[in-house]
């Protein structure tokens, strides 16, 4: 498996913010996106708390109460690459 170096690890992160920006923006320019329902046509999800009926501000809402956690997992798999964590 080919390990990124730390700059470009930045640059893909940077990169996916920037979209993430970018499509705040354009829901700031059109706020009437934010009740649209965008999986309406879509397979039911059977494991996830939203669902085909879930608006785009409720899909927002759910990332917002996800991203620490994977933020966590993150954080304790980089811990332990350096060496910072041990198993008992």
């Amino acid at each position: 498996m080919n390990e990124g170096s730390k700059e470009e690890a930045y640059q893909k992160a940077k990169e996916a913010f920037d979209i993430i920006l970018q499509f705040l923006e354009h829901l700031k320019a059109n706020p009437q996106l934010l009740m649209s329902q965008p999986f309406l046509d879509k397979p039911p999800l059977t494991y996830s708390q939203i669902n085909n009926q879930s608006t785009a501000l409720n899909l927002m809402i759910a990332m917002v109460r996800e991203i620490h956690y994977h933020t966590g997992q993150i954080v304790y798999i980089a811990k332990l690459r350096k060496g910072k964590i041990e198993w008992e």
